[in-house]
């Protein structure tokens, strides 16, 4: 999984630069927003028809949720902080990790797992489109 995302990187990120030096980077993140909302729209469309499971789901999730490549405008414009709250930033997802790991050795899921794991996904991206915007 890290080698598909580190591939597609490498892959794609002078043509990327290029198109982001070339043309108005709003508009460029405004289109990227539109195409993930999209495939997150037919991924919500295929789990209630039944063609998506939850583990799809999930993969999704994680892939589309590019927020962190934000992290330094919001930490210097929005939040007003300096490397310090950049790297408060960046360190977040990995206590929340480490916080739902330990919750979820205390107290494992029992019953309708994948309806949670729906939901989560659903707050997740939900989440991702706020800090988006």
């Amino acid at each position: 999984m890290g080698l598909a995302h580190f591939s597609a990187q490498i892959l794609f990120s002078l043509s990327a630069g290029h198109l982001a030096d070339r043309h108005d980077r709003r508009r460029i993140a405004t289109i990227c927003q539109l195409i993930q909302a999209s495939v997150a729209t037919t991924l919500v469309i295929g789990s209630y028809q039944g063609w998506v499971n939850a583990i799809t789901l999930d993969l999704f999730a994680t892939r589309l949720g590019g927020a962190t490549a934000l992290l330094p405008i919001y930490a210097r414009d929005i939040l007003f902080t300096g490397p310090w709250g950049l790297g408060m930033l960046r360190a977040a997802p990995a206590i929340g990790a480490v916080l739902a790991s330990a919750y979820l050795m205390r107290y494992p899921l029992t019953r309708n797992v994948g309806r949670i794991m729906f939901m989560c996904v659903g707050v997740f991206g939900a989440g991702t489109i706020v800090f988006g915007v």
